[in-house]
């Protein structure tokens, strides 16, 4: 039996246990790092005020928090700047953008502002809302247009996964 036979056709999330080969532990670790710089540089640029800024009543200078729409449309800034970003597919860092927007939007409910991304973090991932597919026992990744990636370096198999 297939194992992805139980899934529905509208899945909310999953989460998978994966069994990549040694050239894919390496793609694996470049998406998290590339995901985790653009996470880090696009946070450091907001608490610059690269995006602007705004002047509270009581005179402070505050940074202006940009809207998903404004993070997306620096990322191609960014990919002229940094060069290694072009290695990372662009649904996923529409991903990385959406999360970081996600974050400054929960801040204003918690009053707890993003944090930076760490790598000695036990917890590396990344969101591909739009760019896998599940063929059989296989996650298929999207393939990054700067890259020489084969569709067999990107077809990793799993071993379970959990659906939410």
């Amino acid at each position: 039996m297939n194992k992805t036979s139980n899934i529905y056709s509208t899945i909310r999330s999953a989460k998978f246990v994966l069994k990549p080969t040694t050239k894919q532990k390496e793609i694996l670790e470049s998406f998290f790092g590339i995901n985790r710089a653009l996470y880090n540089i696009s946070l450091y640029n907001i608490k610059n005020f690269k995006f602007g800024t705004y002047e509270l009543e009581n005179g402070n200078i505050v940074p202006k928090i940009p809207t998903e729409f404004d993070l997306n449309k620096s990322l191609k800034e960014l990919k002229e700047e940094f060069s290694y970003l072009a290695l990372f597919p662009a649904s996923y860092a529409i991903a990385t953008m959406r999360n970081l927007s996600r974050g400054f939007s929960n801040f204003y409910r918690t009053m707890n502002y993003p944090k930076f991304k760490a790598k000695k973090s036990s917890t590396q991932s990344f969101n591909c809302y739009t760019g896998a597919k599940i063929d059989g026992d296989y996650i298929i990744l999207r393939r990054p247009r700067a890259s020489d990636y084969t569709e067999d370096d990107l077809k990793i198999r799993f071993k379970r996964h959990k659906i939410k």
